[in-house]
């Protein structure tokens, strides 16, 4: 993620290997943030409620960076896929409409939810058939979502997640769950306030 905003905002894409393997970032962190929720929170209400909160936080330092507020940065767009498979699982399927537009606005668009809900729903697979058609689905999401960036590198990441799904490897990391949420839009902000400078 840091080198594909380093090299989008100091380097005006550039060198193309930076975004490539920067890209990555965005995939693995919609498989953690569905563990998260599925595994790692009593309170998914306030686990969302988290994400917008520094969503909005992110705005400015956002606008600093990139120098635009649309689409919705990439925290909404997680909160959002969440409420979408949150609300869905309340079966309160009259708010789904307002939240597809929602995420039709923020980073990554719609796609994002196929990508979402296919890793969703490999997470929660009743039978092996279910593995096999929630992997395809996974794979096409992905690739559909940025075929320049994810189409050789869609087969690593779902190693990743198969992986970490299937041998019950636990790829967490031992810091504090506040230093994504302000390290996203502070290197922003300073790769930003560096271009100006520089």
């Amino acid at each position: 993620m840091t080198l594909d905003h380093y090299n989008d905002i100091l380097l005006d894409h550039k060198y193309f290997i930076l975004t490539f393997i920067g890209r990555f970032a965005f995939p693995i962190f919609i498989y953690l943030s569905v563990k998260s929720y599925l595994f790692y929170t009593h309170k998914k209400e306030e686990y969302m409620k988290r994400i917008l909160f520094f969503a909005f936080l992110s705005v400015p330092f956002y606008w600093i960076g990139f120098h635009k507020v649309y689409p919705f940065n990439i925290l909404f767009t997680i909160c959002f896929n969440l409420m979408f498979i949150y609300f869905t699982e309340k079966r309160k399927y009259y708010y789904l409409p307002a939240i597809f537009i929602l995420i039709y606005l923020s980073d990554y668009s719609y796609i994002s939810l196929g990508v979402y809900l296919s890793i969703y729903l490999l997470m929660t697979y009743q039978s092996k058939e279910d593995i096999l058609f929630y992997s395809i689905l996974f794979l096409l999401c992905l690739i559909f979502l940025n075929p320049l960036y994810y189409f050789s590198g869609a087969f690593l990441i779902f190693g990743f997640i198969l992986t970490d799904i299937f041998l019950n490897y636990d790829f967490r990391f031992k810091i504090n769950k506040y230093f994504f949420y302000f390290y996203y839009p502070l290197h922003i902000a300073l790769f930003g306030l560096l271009g100006v400078v520089l």
